[in-house]
């Protein structure tokens, strides 16, 4: 299962399930814009590579597939950013498993 915790300056919440998988997961990267927005990218096992959306506003954890290496790919270096405009960046290094190449997969969102 994919789990969440925040800290409020004194004390842990109690963990909230985000997703539950069959797959463990293996790499995560995580974001966070100007309106507390969460965003969260992980890989699981299988070479799902996905991403949940914390709406800060209603409280409310939303899934978003943004890349999915059926192939089963090991990707790893998950990286998540905003930049200036609060345009999200998501960058990971992806290795094809049928020539052992490396891939760059970048995702620019608005």
């Amino acid at each position: 299962a994919l789990m969440y915790t925040y800290f409020d300056g004194s004390v842990w919440s109690s963990p909230q399930m985000i997703k539950y998988t069959s797959s463990s997961t293996q790499r995560t990267g995580i974001a966070i814009d100007s309106s507390d927005n969460i965003y969260l990218i992980y890989v699981d096992s299988s070479g799902y590579v996905g991403m949940e959306y914390y709406n800060s506003a209603n409280n409310y954890w939303y899934p978003e597939q943004i890349m999915d290496f059926t192939l089963g790919e090991d990707c790893q270096y998950l990286s998540i950013d905003f930049d200036q405009n609060e345009d999200l960046h998501i960058s990971a290094v992806c290795t094809d498993p049928n020539t052992g190449d490396d891939n760059l997969m970048y995702i620019k969102g608005e």
